[in-house]
């Protein structure tokens, strides 16, 4: 049995950085457990202890049924902001991602080439999208402005350990602020989700991406320089990093142990 210290889990956004990184079988049997206490707890004599429970038991009864009718509440769950709306992207949305991904200045500080094609488009979309949104939790979404629910840009958080903050936008579109709309609504919902912080690399010659990173909070941490595949150019990358819970003195190392060539700069502020 794994035990992750004595501190109280009653507090929901606790239980939320309990569970993150057990596996949905797991969760699943917790739940289990949870819904038998509950149902002895529901008879209790004490009326404010057995309403508790039957609000408790409801609240469970309400997950199950999502699990059961296929939802995942926890998968790029659907956001609006004043202008946009955050969504996932799907086969429908293969021109307009098309549109994203073909584009070489938009695409010259991202770890790919300028995609050539629909059939290509359509590959990355199964890859970098479809896998996503098969899993119990992910945040990868689409950018559409509310006027016509089109993707313009894309969002995202990965759940991997660095937890990488990322994005880009039609260059049309630059310049309106859009991508910083899009991200402050994008970190809140994570940050509510329970994930216990975010990292986000950029270019040090793209100083526009660091710019968005500072809008949401994130601070800078160091720069490394690592030879950058698939374009095989060396390039050296600021990395940012925002905590959520509670623990500021974290800082994700990763690449500062990976690369030999790594300091802290001296950012002038703008």
């Amino acid at each position: 049995m794994c035990h992750r210290g004595t501190k109280s889990f009653s507090h929901q956004k606790s239980r939320k950085y309990f569970l993150q990184g057990f596996d949905k079988d797991t969760i699943d049997r917790v739940r289990g457990w949870a819904l038998w206490k509950v149902l002895i707890t529901c008879t209790d004599t004490n009326e404010a202890v057995a309403e508790n429970a039957n609000h408790t038991f409801n609240k469970i009864i309400t997950e199950f049924d999502k699990s059961y009718k296929g939802e995942n509440i926890m998968n790029t769950p659907a956001i609006e902001t004043e202008r946009l709306v955050l969504r996932k992207f799907t086969e429908d949305d293969m021109e307009a991602l098309f549109l994203i991904l073909k584009d070489e200045e938009v695409n010259k500080f991202l770890p790919w080439y300028p995609i050539k094609n629909l059939e290509e488009t359509k590959k990355f979309y199964e890859e970098r999208y479809a896998a996503k949104y098969a899993e119990p939790q992910a945040y990868a979404y689409a950018i559409c402005l509310k006027e016509d629910n089109y993707p313009i840009g894309y969002i995202k958080v990965d759940m991997e350990e660095h937890h990488d903050f990322g994005y880009a936008l039609r260059k049309e579109f630059w310049h309106k602020s859009i991508v910083s709309e899009a991200a402050k609504a994008v970190v809140e919902q994570v940050k509510k989700d329970g994930i216990p912080y975010i990292t986000a690399t950029h270019d040090r010659n793209n100083p526009r991406s660091g710019h968005v990173m500072e809008v949401v909070g994130m601070k800078y941490c160091y720069t490394y320089e690592e030879q950058w595949q698939p374009k095989d150019v060396p390039v050296f990358f600021r990395m940012y990093q925002l905590n959520f819970d509670g623990n500021n003195e974290r800082v994700y190392r990763k690449y500062w142990n990976m690369y030999e060539n790594h300091f802290i700069e001296k950012l002038s502020v703008e």
